[in-house]
Formats: C-alpha cells, sequence, structure tokens
C-alpha cells in the first residue's frame, strides 16, 4: 500500500535506526522500502546490505548522483505503490507511524503531512508544530520527510526539481498549492524524529533564503496568472 523511500549518504551512523524504525511500522501498510544511497564514501553501503539478508521488504540501489532530489525522484519512479513516503537516512519514525496516515488513505487525500521533532540526541528534541494554514503556507514548508503524497501526484507535479540544490522541498509545496484540485491533510500527530547535525543541507543559511525568496517570487507571479 505505502512504499517508504529512503535517501542516504554518508548515513553510516543513522541508517540502522532509521531503517529499523521503519520495520517495526505495521507490515500490512508497508508494501516496500526503497532505499537510495547516493555517493557514499563511509560504510553505509555495508549497513544496508547486512539487513538486505534479512528483510525482503527492502530493495537498494547505489548511485552517483550527489543530488538528493534525483534520488527521490528515481525511488518513485521505481516504486510499486499507490502512496509514498520519504525518510532520510539520517532521520526514524514511530512504530505507529504509518498507522496514523490510514484515515487520510482511506479518504484518499493527494498529500497529508504531520507535526516532527528536531532531534539533537537522545535526551535532546524538540516539539515542532508544522500546521499551515492561511497565508504562512506559502512561507514555510513542512519538512519532506514523513509526507504522504499520493504517486499519481507526484507524476502530476513531475516530482522535485533536479536543478535545486536547495529548498526543492518547499519548491514541491508550492507546485502542490498552484493545483486547484488537491486535497492536502493537515494530521495533528508527532511521529517523525528530523535530526539535526552539521553535515545537514539546510546548514547554508544565505542560499538557502536567497533560494526560496527567488521561488516565492516566481509562485505568486504564477498564482497571479492563474486569475486572469
Amino acid at each position: 500500500m505505502i512504499s517508504i523511500i529512503v535517501t542516504a549518504h554518508n548515513h553510516e551512523k543513522y541508517i540502522i535506526k532509521c531503517l529499523n524504525s521503519i520495520l517495526r511500522n505495521d507490515k500490512d501498510l508497508l508494501n516496500e522500502i526503497i532505499v537510495i544511497n547516493d555517493s557514499s564514501n563511509d560504510q553505509t553501503e555495508k549497513k544496508i546490505k547486512n539487513l538486505l539478508k534479512t528483510y525482503k521488504k527492502i530493495k537498494y540501489l547505489c548511485v552517483n548522483y550527489s543530488k538528493p532530489s534525483k534520488s527521490k525522484n528515481l525511488g518513485v519512479k521505481i516504486s510499486n505503490s499507490k502512496w509514498i513516503i520519504f525518510v532520510d537516512g539520517d532521520d526514524f519514525i514511530k512504530k505507529n507511524f504509518l498507522h496514523k496516515y490510514l484515515k487520510s488513505i482511506k479518504e484518499d487525500v493527494d498529500f497529508t503531512y504531520s507535526n516532527i521533532f528536531k532531534y539533537y540526541t537522545k535526551n535532546h528534541f524538540i516539539f515542532e508544530n508544522q500546521k499551515r494554514n492561511k497565508f504562512i503556507k506559502y512561507l514555510n514548508n513542512p519538512v519532506g520527510g514523513g509526507c504522504l503524497i499520493k504517486k499519481k501526484i507526484w507524476h502530476k507535479l513531475k516530482g522535485i526539481d533536479e536543478n535545486l540544490v536547495y529548498q526543492d522541498d518547499y519548491d514541491f509545496w508550492l507546485k502542490i498549492h498552484l493545483e486547484k484540485k488537491m486535497t492536502i491533510k493537515y494530521l495533528d500527530y508527532t511521529g517523525y524524529f528530523y535530526r539535526k547535525h552539521t553535515n545537514n543541507r539546510s546548514t547554508n543559511f544565505f542560499r538557502k533564503y536567497t533560494t526560496k525568496i527567488i521561488l516565492l517570487f516566481k509562485f505568486f507571479i504564477k498564482k497571479l496568472c492563474q486569475n486572469f
């Protein structure tokens, strides 16, 4: 029913915790785990292959894209489910995570997102309410990991823009809001742990927010054109 796509890059310290957290979820809802190992030069591959021997639901690919966006698009392309969820290789989820999204699946919602914990250490994590409404929904997207997306919607929007180095999730979020017939649901639940460390791509604040301003400007131009 659901394909979980895990993108990993030099995540040898975290990938086992990530995959084990997914495997603890409802086996009837979890159709497959597609792991895309992109350009790792540590022991990430070895860690993943140790799990492949035991769990047949894990499908593994090693690529040299150096682009999480391209890895995600590939994962969706080869997936075999109606529904998609992304989990970064350094993040992890609660064991009831998939079950919490079951109502959205039954209601045939196009895109569902929920809250997150920003995870620093085992004893230091911070709750973040990701509810986006009114005008603020255009200014800040929920974290891309942990969102439930209908696969046909991903294809309709042509996936993530692979030309973007930063803000690719934000760009996809804006594309969703350009679609008039799109059912977006906020789920008041927190089951995704978004790991914060020095290797996060989002640490380059200047380039990140410059890109965001450009994308927002382009979005409002398209929005205005829709009204004429």
